[in-house]
């Protein structure tokens, strides 16, 4: 005797299943951006005066304006230093590519860099909601299998598993 699996409903004007995760996902850095971004603009964060470097920060832009001056990965104290290990290189080049497109310590280089801690920022959220879901797939898939439970992840209430 065969049993055949029942044929999902077909639907063609519903969505995949995903896609309401992924319009939560946009939701989340789409509003995320809007709100801080536009603190940023609302308050005026990336004037300063003359005499300080905000809204830059001190020791990776003045790394990233030795970079951009052909100095190399050096000086993160505005003072010829020499060489340094004091961050990792990825941010200070990109800041350095920032300076060397918009000008160094420019009011557009620094919307431009406020604006990608912005983005940057706004997608931690997405990563904050999604990390819990990626442990909760992981241990349904090893108790699914036969597996052990995960140690990181602590056990489920019986009373709230599906």
């Amino acid at each position: 005797m065969s049993v055949a699996a029942p044929e999902a409903p077909t639907n063609p004007d519903s969505p995949p299943e995903n896609a309401g995760y992924r319009n939560l996902y946009i939701g989340l850095l789409v509003c995320g951006f809007i709100l801080r971004f536009g603190f940023v603009l609302w308050k005026k964060t990336y004037i300063g005066s003359s005499n300080d470097n905000l809204p830059f920060g001190e020791e990776i832009c003045s790394i990233a304006d030795h970079i951009v001056h052909g100095q190399g990965f050096s000086s993160p104290f505005h003072l010829d230093t020499g060489p340094t290990a004091w961050v990792a290189p990825v941010y200070p080049y990109l800041v350095a590519l920032v300076f060397r497109l918009f000008g160094s310590y420019s009011a557009a280089s620094a919307i431009v860099l406020l604006g990608i801690q912005c983005i940057i920022a706004a997608a931690t959220g997405i990563a904050i909601f999604i990390i819990p879901a990626l442990f909760v797939l992981v241990e349904r898939l090893a108790t699914s299998r036969g597996g052990a439970h995960s140690p990181a992840v602590p056990e489920p209430n019986p009373s709230e598993v599906d």
